[in-house]
């Protein structure tokens, strides 16, 4: 079977996706959702990667966890069923430019944003309207061109710190050290510890009694 048609038919068997609560909507959001149920909403940064990515993708289905995935729009295009795949399994997607660049002029992030959504929805018929700015620089021209189009833009409250190691305990303890319930956890799906690290965290975390849902899905259970 072609990889063409391979897409074809994913796209119709893809699950729409869930509605974000209108306060979000052309707001930034940097702090943690409240909530008194043990929810969490781990992200993911950067990919879709080739190798990594299905790594963190097989170790979130066998522990019936879900995520949120803020694609490049580059990536995503090279990936075209790894989109499909991060949406049919369950799993939120959402943007965080094209290039990953930090600095560009208004004209330039009204580019990248049209071109990174438009690519999310040719391949999954999403329209995304979760982003994230590269390095969560909220003051960005992208930020501020996400904000316009009334997307929610959405920092994170606890971090893998996964771009200053290559050890994947460190990535584990960043994380799994007193999360409190409604934390947004940054990673990135990139990097090949934070691959490995993901199977432990999962497993410890859920034994803490924690679930792992999606950023909308988090923000739709806010309390």
């Amino acid at each position: 079977m072609t990889p063409s048609l391979l897409m074809t038919i994913a796209f119709f068997i893809l699950p729409k996706e869930t509605v974000i609560p209108s306060q979000y909507l052309g707001q930034t959001t940097t702090t943690r959702i409240k909530t008194t149920n043990k929810l969490l909403a781990l992200t993911f940064d950067d990919g879709p990667d080739p190798v990594q990515t299905p790594i963190i993708l097989n170790a979130l289905k066998q522990h019936n966890a879900k995520a949120t995935f803020f694609v490049l729009g580059k990536n995503a295009e090279r990936n075209p069923l790894l989109l499909q795949r991060i949406v049919a399994e369950g799993h939120a997607i959402a943007t965080h430019s094209y290039s990953h660049r930090t600095s560009m002029s208004p004209q330039e992030a009204d580019i990248e944003n049209t071109q990174t959504a438009e690519i999310v929805r040719r391949y999954t018929g999403v329209n995304p309207t979760l982003f994230r700015a590269p390095f969560g620089l909220t003051k960005s021209n992208l930020n501020k061109d996400a904000i316009s189009r009334n997307w929610a833009s959405f920092n994170w409250t606890v971090s893998a710190a996964d771009t200053a190691t290559t050890n994947p305990e460190v990535v584990y303890k960043n994380i799994c050290f007193t999360p409190n319930p409604g934390e947004i956890i940054l990673c990135h799906d990139i990097k090949p510890h934070t691959a490995q690290a993901i199977p432990k965290i999962l497993e410890y975390l859920t034994k803490q009694g924690f679930q792992f849902v999606t950023l909308p899905e988090l923000l739709n259970q806010a309390q």
